[in-house]
């Protein structure tokens, strides 16, 4: 990326905070409470209502919300809006000690499955999200092995997200949500340790930095270092995460966040597909390359800064702007599965290192996003309006040298794998790669409501500027020729959204709504000619509860998605093909909260159905048209019940419960099936309170049991050899100290 586009990210920020900078006159405040959800822009409803969440660091939270939501960019509640979202609090990814993207969202949120891929990511909705991944409203890279210490909810924003967050795609996206410093001082420290040699090590400090509290910071440090159920894999994974608060008056709130994340790692063996299913052997069959994976594990380092700030300058009216860096260095090395025999077993195998083992590391991405929102409340008549406008841009630089992907002369039999040596050194430097992107929006949205605030009309619309090149080479050309080859192409399209909302009751609503999108540019072709950008088009509708003072929510709806101008990757290359379009449409319902003192709940539901619409194939015979996508199973619920008991046994828990997937197709040409599963977790906990000593903790004692009877099962796939196998029984156990 050219210190160019730095600095003109950076001046579309200082320009923004110029404008607010009169707020530093204003009267400072003499305490400032700035705790758990309330921080977030939005409230949680259940324990962080009555302050207790505040004294734990935000993390007793309950299990559901109702306030807004920092993806919807607005004040207007969830009740309100005419789409689903869905939020995973902190308390959720505790009780479940989920330590990962996937164990925090795919049993906690409906039609959210696994995904085959080398990055963190998810299928929402039937469609995978990618790197649509997003931290405080702003994008962020592709990356392995995404830490939840430092997160205070992940909202997941259903359909097409485009008219607010540019180029995602059409099943929606992800939004971390970081936490925020506290003016109550806390500290947590908490010590896992699970089967497969499991460990993780995590800190939560938070408090004020000022004697008048408009200072304040939180730190949030983990380090992760645990094996595999499969021989040779494993990872060690530490995050640093300071933040900073600064809100020297009502009116004004600065944060400041940095982010350092280093991770190695040696990748997990894919299982093959042997006739309609995986092959019948243990899913702990290590198929790589154990002298390659010792040698020379992959790595990534990562390094964020970023920034947000709001200022209210009258009553109800605010500007927002957020910025953020990252820069993510990379080493990705290891045997790909080619191709199977599948008469004999042998398995076909190619390299892929990037960058070449002992040069200098030549592979990273760096991104700088940012947004500006103004966003506030008018009566015009009978109408009151949520009015939002904003603008965005977004730049990224891809650059990528090593080796791509010669296939190996030594094979292995899947059913019986020797793992001859070879040499890790021997590959030439072949692979050249350089992709920018970039792209500015303007969006402009009305949230009207009218008779007695019963009737909500949403109509919004967004214009994005996009500019996409790649270069690409396979052959060793130098730098200067393959840039040379880089095609660019350009788009400039619009993204409306027309939603309604009809609150017949305080505590329901019945809403619809229409949106299209633009995703960002499918990138080349193996012909060098650019490919269209996806568009995808959605209808919904659905009802939303609250119930029990808002404690349990509810969530039902039902969509219909198509995306056009899609592709899909070209088994063993790093080429993609168009596909034409899919379509996928179904049901889903959620229900989580609290029932009552003692019981709580996470309970959902979908019912999906995802297919190629149209596959024009080179060899015009339609392809896969009519058959469903890979990794997506047609139903799924998951149900979860936590018991809090009371009296004499208070601060024990006991939590249980079941997921389920159905069957599902491992590739788009529907030649086997991953067979369908459910498994059973466990959860028990003491909270003992602290003793009469001025500076003794409160101690937890946690031990979740995953996969209770050893279920085997397997998560995706994407092809005939790329199967990922699902952990089998384990358990993690932990002790936490809160000061």
């Amino acid at each position: 990326m050219t210190s160019d586009a730095f600095l003109r990210g950076v001046s579309a920020c200082a320009v923004t905070f110029a404008l607010i900078w009169p707020a530093r006159g204003q009267e400072a405040l003499p305490t400032i409470d700035v705790a758990g959800q309330a921080s977030q822009g939005g409230a949680s409803n259940g324990d962080a209502k009555g302050g207790k969440s505040e004294k734990s660091g935000g993390r007793e939270t309950g299990y559901s919300q109702t306030g807004p939501v920092s993806s919807s960019k607005t004040n207007i509640p969830i009740l309100q809006l005419p789409y689903a979202v869905q939020v995973v609090p902190r308390q959720t990814m505790d009780d479940r000690q989920a330590v990962s993207l996937r164990d925090a969202l795919a049993a906690n949120v409906s039609s959210v499955s696994g995904a085959a891929g080398y990055y963190d990511t998810l299928i929402v909705r039937g469609f995978n999200v990618g790197d649509a991944v997003y931290r405080n409203g702003l994008r962020q890279q592709e990356t392995s092995g995404i830490e939840t210490t430092n997160l205070q909810s992940i909202e997941v924003l259903k359909g097409p997200a485009a008219m607010l967050f540019g180029r995602v795609q059409p099943g929606g996206m992800i939004n971390f949500v970081p936490k925020r410093p506290q003016a109550t001082p806390y500290v947590s420290v908490q010590e896992q340790a699970g089967l497969f040699g499991q460990t993780r090590t995590s800190i939560d400090l938070t408090g004020p930095l000022s004697e008048d509290k408009a200072l304040l910071y939180r730190l949030n440090v983990s380090y992760l270092d645990k094996r595999s159920f499969q021989p040779y894999v494993g990872q060690s994974n530490l995050l640093i995460a300071p933040t900073i608060s600064w809100r020297p008056t009502e009116q004004f709130t600065l944060n400041l966040d940095g982010e350092y994340h280093r991770l190695y790692f040696t990748d997990a063996s894919p299982i093959p597909a042997v006739g309609f299913g995986p092959a019948k052997i243990p899913i702990s069959s290590y198929l790589l390359a154990p002298a390659f994976a010792q040698k020379y594990p992959s790595f990534q380092e990562r390094e964020l800064f970023a920034y947000d700030w709001t200022y209210e300058f009258m009553k109800d009216w605010s500007v927002t702007n957020r910025f953020s860096y990252t820069n993510v260095d990379y080493k990705q090395r290891g045997p790909g599965l080619g191709f199977l025999d599948e008469a004999t077993g042998m398995l076909h195998r190619y390299m892929w290192d990037v960058p070449a083992s002992g040069s200098e590391p030549v592979f990273y991405r760096r991104s700088i996003s940012t947004n500006v929102d103004l966003k506030g409340k008018a009566q015009t008549g009978p109408l009151t309006h949520d009015l939002l406008a904003g603008f965005d841009y977004y730049n990224s630089d891809l650059q990528a040298d090593g080796h791509c992907c010669k296939p190996l002369t030594v094979l292995v039999n899947i059913y019986k794998p020797v793992y001859e040596y070879f040499d890790p050194d021997g590959f030439p430097d072949n692979y050249r790669l350089r992709r920018k992107s970039k792209w500015t929006g303007l969006y402009l949205q009305d949230q009207l409501s009218f008779f007695d605030d019963r009737v909500h009309l949403l109509i919004g619309g967004r214009h994005d500027w996009a500019e996409y090149s790649q270069g690409a080479s396979f052959t060793g050309e130098s730098d200067f020729i393959t840039d040379k080859k880089r095609v660019v192409s350009y788009t400039s399209a619009n993204s409306p959204r027309l939603g309604l909302s009809l609150q017949p009751f305080p505590w329901m609503s019945v809403y619809g709504n229409y949106t299209r999108s633009y995703g960002e540019s499918n990138g080349v072709s193996a012909q060098s000619t650019p490919l269209p950008s996806q568009v995808g088009v959605q209808f919904e509708g659905g009802v939303k509860t609250e119930l029990l003072d808002g404690q349990l929510t509810a969530t039902f709806a039902y969509y219909d998605i198509e995306k056009k101008n899609m592709t899909r990757p070209i088994p063993g290359t790093q080429f993609v093909r168009p596909i034409g379009a899919a379509r996928s449409n179904g049901v889903e319902f959620d229900l989580k909260g609290r029932i009552d003192e003692n019981w709580s709940v996470i309970a959902n539901f979908s019912h999906l159905d995802a297919r190629i619409t149209k596959d024009e194939d080179a060899a015009g015979t339609g392809g896969n048209t009519g058959r469903r996508l890979a990794s997506v199973p047609h139903n799924m619920a998951n149900l979860w019940m936590k018991y809090e008991a009371s009296d004499e046994w208070k601060g024990l828990a006991l939590g249980s419960g079941v997921s389920y997937n159905d069957k599902q197709f491992g590739d788009d040409a529907n030649t086997f099936e991953l067979p369908a599963y459910a498994k059973v977790d466990l959860m028990a906990s003491y909270k003992f309170a602290a003793a009469a000593l001025p500076f003794a903790p409160d101690l937890t004692f946690q031990i979740n049991v995953t996969n209770l009877l050893g279920t085997t099962f397997y998560e995706g796939a994407a092809d005939r050899v790329s199967i990922t196998p699902g952990a089998p029984r384990a358990f993690l156990a932990s002790l936490r100290a809160e000061f």
